[in-house]
């Protein structure tokens, strides 16, 4: 589909073929990034997705992967484990508070995993600073939503807001790097992706250490899909009832079936292009619809089947892994009841932005028995939590 809009060629890629023959086989050519201008105004220019191509968003990248690869991700294993437990107990003992066991789950992991700071009951300061952020960050990024990403000259509003926003992006940018800078110092610092970064810093040139801490603190900052399962397994009791079915199935299906991303990040075309007969503008906006519908490769689109997906890889998919296997072995995930004891319907509904999360919704999650309430304690207290 082609778009123009007001003067800028905008390209949304609908089919899978489509994604794959220009953003990976042509992946030079569609390797950068839209400006995003309100992002870099509002202060979240250093979010490495958003990146121009080329050399910063190269350095940002090598140092990304370094502690993201497959080989590194297999690291963090041990700790993810221990939250999935805690989460699947938490749940157990307030299973009322679903979102916010998700929410906590993730941002607690990456915290500490970045920085070494471990979130607590009592301090959930850092928890708060992330949700703030990434909130504005998927506001800011909506494709069309402010017009200073086409217009030279919008108006005064998107200034204000910018500079509300700022903030915001300081905080997360800062503040944790900052509470790992002084326990660094301090000799107190545990192993982080941040404190492995400032002894690396440590050990280079003068003239170096000011680029590279730059990066460092970047690249710690940019770090929820769990949601989606759970609504997912509550409105699929076929689902459910493959639960020992290739069990990191579920966690890549529901990447599929609601997406975190449904349009992910836009790309730019650095130079003119033509694909099946149609020219692309150099410059051209480029967006792939991850929100994967085509009947002709996903058959039955629109339901939850995990056998059709395999095990995938990668942080992300391994902490949605550990997560989905821990709470298909120990939780039994239902739709809520009405009077009468009929299933209440779930709509799966996502809410719009760059960043799409399922609309609140309801469902009953308890141990299906005793003896696996037991085993989730057990677990517990085994790793020492």
């Amino acid at each position: 589909m082609y778009l123009d809009a007001l003067g800028q060629p905008m390209i949304i890629l609908g089919t899978r073929d489509a994604a794959i023959d220009l953003l990976e086989k042509c992946f030079l050519i569609y390797s950068d990034r839209s400006p995003q201008r309100m992002a870099k105004l509002s202060g979240f220019g250093w979010v490495t997705p958003i990146l121009s191509y080329g050399p910063w968003w190269k350095q940002h990248r090598r140092t990304f992967h370094q502690f993201f690869n497959p080989s590194a991700a297999s690291r963090y294993r041990l700790m993810q484990q221990r939250d999935a437990r805690r989460f699947a107990l938490r749940l157990v003992e307030d299973p009322g508070s679903l979102t916010h066991h998700i929410r906590r789950l993730f941002g607690l992991t990456i915290i500490r995993i970045a920085y070494g700071i471990e979130v607590d009951d009592g301090n959930e300061e850092y928890l708060t600073i992330a949700a703030r952020a990434l909130a504005v960050f998927s506001k800011v990024t909506v494709p069309g939503r402010y017009l200073v990403e086409t217009l030279p000259f919008p108006g005064a509003r998107f200034k204000r807001e910018a500079a509300q926003y700022m903030p915001i992006a300081k905080a997360i940018l800062d503040r944790p790097w900052d509470a790992t800078v002084a326990a660094a110092k301090a000799g107190t610092a545990p192993p982080s992706i941040a404190s492995t970064l400032l002894e690396r810093i440590s050990q280079l040139p003068a003239a170096e250490t000011s680029e590279e801490e730059t990066v460092a603190r970047d690249v710690a900052a940019t770090l929820s899909t769990v949601q989606t399962f759970f609504l997912a397994m509550a409105a699929n009791p076929a689902g459910r009832a493959r639960r020992g079915h290739r069990r990191a199935a579920p966690a890549l299906e529901l990447l599929r079936w609601r997406s975190v991303l449904p349009l992910g990040i836009p790309h730019r075309a650095i130079e003119e292009d033509e694909y099946r007969g149609f020219l692309i503008p150099k410059g051209s906006v480029v967006i792939s619809n991850l929100w994967r519908r085509d009947p002709k490769v996903y058959p039955d689109p629109e339901a939850f089947k995990p056998e059709r997906i395999c095990p995938g890889r990668y942080f992300a998919e391994s902490s949605l892994f550990i997560v989905v296997s821990t709470v298909l072995h120990s939780l039994s995930i239902a739709a809520a009841q009405d009077e009468q004891g009929r299933s209440v319907p779930l709509s799966g509904k996502m809410t719009e932005g760059l960043l799409s999360y399922p609309e609140p919704f309801e469902c009953v999650v308890k141990p299906p028995s005793s003896t696996a309430e037991s085993l989730i304690r057990e677990s517990c207290g085994q790793m020492q939590m």
